[in-house]
């Protein structure tokens, strides 16, 4: 299932509450091979003081039509990482409707460069799907 992006940069930013210790990354992705499940571009806030991190894309608008809390997993001098889960999704494909427990995505951003590599691997699992873009913070 492949996603065109439909939101732009503004509502997605506007979608999310950012404090005045909150860092906004917005990524533009491009997906790899198929990258059905890369969305193209990602709004991410991580208030740092509380260590809060809220995210919004095209694939959480769609199943979830709001943001949904993610988490740091990696904060060092070269890069940040970021990790979420899009829980309980019903998809379609072949004609059929399949029930998924969820996809883990993975976001990481080079501090130096703003450079982004991202994935998704389907929760049960071995298959990810990857892509590399850029962000740009506030």
């Amino acid at each position: 299932m492949k996603f065109k992006p439909f939101l732009t940069t503004l509502v997605l930013a506007s979608a999310l509450a950012t404090s005045a210790t909150a860092k906004t990354y917005k990524c533009s992705i491009t997906p790899a091979g198929n990258g059905a499940w890369i969305p193209e571009f990602v709004v991410l806030d991580h208030d740092e003081a509380t260590g809060d991190v809220v995210v919004l894309d095209e694939l959480i608008k769609y199943f979830k039509d709001r943001p949904i809390e993610g988490e740091v997993s990696t904060d060092n001098a070269k890069r940040i990482t970021y990790k979420w889960v899009l829980k309980d999704i019903t998809v379609t494909g072949g004609g059929s409707r399949n029930f998924v427990k969820g996809f883990r995505f993975t976001l990481t951003v080079q501090k130096g460069s703003l450079k982004a590599s991202m994935f998704s691997t389907p929760i049960g699992y071995v298959n990810r799907d990857n892509g590399e873009g850029r962000c740009t913070v506030e």
